[in-house]
């Protein structure tokens, strides 16, 4: 059995002190697919420009855990004024009504931490208003969000990277995405939020038709110990699965694959996180961004990991850790046979796919 995971997008810094931080969608992956050109699409989906109500709109969800237990509202330590989004290096500007200005003028809207006790977003968050793909030209964009914690008289910045998976699809037979209601999260509490389902949509090659997909047609799998297993046990009646608490570790990872008899015609992965875990897996990677540009020197991203106790601040020592590395629709690119206190996860894996690959790690002790 481990003791702690965290799922690692290779964009996020995890480490601040007694700090983690990480950027998730609220209810899913923020992603666009597209055909035709990027500068003039003939489909976009989902497409954001289409939803009327901004309430529906995605929002990018700042998740910020602390291994303090006498921190009762993390959010109230947030200085809001120092709060920091970029999109691919770039600062974004917002006029007087949160929205962005400049060269992303009116594609993102900010939200600001909410301290109230039920708040949905209480470290705050960047809400997508339009579509994403003739801004980003068609490739990955990557979100960066830095707060500053400020604690008695010190202060302290944490950083969380997303990349939101913007792809052509000409050629394609078929897409899928796990997603969750706006009134869930991928986020979970011992309170308000104990479960999510996660449900799926999946389209076929004409991207303007969401395809109803039958329960018997979707496997599910839950990340265990670097390998996919299958889970039947927590698939509802309209086979979506029902993840709990008592599943994960700190992170925990699903996919599902879209089967046509015993062909895999689309697949996708979910992180799902709980903030009420007992420990908190930090994976300390170097560089702190977790990332790798064309033009560097470096040969890969190395983590070190360690474990802290959310309710003693205390180092958990004596652990060993497992390693894999996915693509974004899940696939393992790699993963460690035994377990290591470090890993690289090399520029080969980085250039195997269009973006950062995403790296589960789960610790166990050492025996």
């Amino acid at each position: 059995m481990s003791v702690a995971s965290a799922l690692y997008q290779c964009t996020w810094l995890a480490d601040a002190n007694t700090y983690t931080i990480a950027l998730m969608g609220d209810t899913g992956d923020i992603s666009q697919v597209f055909s035709g050109n990027a500068s003039a699409p003939n489909q976009i989906n989902p497409n954001i420009d289409a939803i009327s109500n901004e309430s529906e709109k995605p929002v990018l969800k700042t998740v910020l855990m602390c291994s303090d237990p006498d921190v009762a509202n993390i959010a109230s330590l947030i200085l809001p004024s120092e709060t920091v989004w970029s999109v691919n290096g770039d600062k974004l500007v917002f006029n007087a009504e949160g929205v962005s200005t400049g060269d992303y003028a009116g594609l993102f809207k900010l939200i600001a931490p909410d301290t109230a006790a039920n708040a949905k977003y209480p470290c705050g968050g960047l809400r997508v208003l339009k579509n994403l793909v003739t801004a980003s030209g068609g490739i990955p964009m990557t979100i960066t969000n830095v707060l500053t914690i400020e604690v008695g008289a010190n202060t302290a910045k944490v950083q969380a990277s997303y990349t939101v998976q913007i792809r052509n699809v000409d050629g394609q037979a078929a897409i899928c995405e796990i997603y969750c209601d706006a009134s869930d999260s991928f986020v979970l509490d011992r309170e308000t939020n104990p479960s999510v389902e996660c449900k799926v949509r999946y389209w076929n090659g004409d991207l303007s038709k969401d395809v109803t997909v039958a329960a018997a047609d979707r496997k599910w799998y839950l990340l265990t110990d670097g390998a996919w297993v299958q889970d039947t046990a927590h698939v509802n009646a309209a086979g979506n699965l029902v993840v709990d608490r008592d599943m994960i570790n700190t992170f925990g990872t699903v996919k599902v694959e879209i089967m046509s008899g015993t062909s895999v015609m689309a697949s996708d992965m979910q992180a799902i996180s709980d903030n009420s875990d007992s420990l908190i897996l930090f994976p300390n990677p170097n560089p702190e961004d977790g990332r790798i540009a064309q033009s560097d020197t470096r040969t890969g991203v190395i983590f070190t990991p360690t474990v802290r106790s959310r309710e003693t601040n205390a180092e958990i020592t004596g652990l060993k850790y497992l390693f894999t590395v996915l693509s974004p629709e899940g696939t393992i690119i790699a993963n460690t046979s035994a377990k290591v206190t470090t890993y690289t996860v090399t520029r080969a894996m980085f250039e195997a796919i269009n973006f950062g690959p995403a790296v589960n790690i789960t610790a166990y002790q050492d025996t």
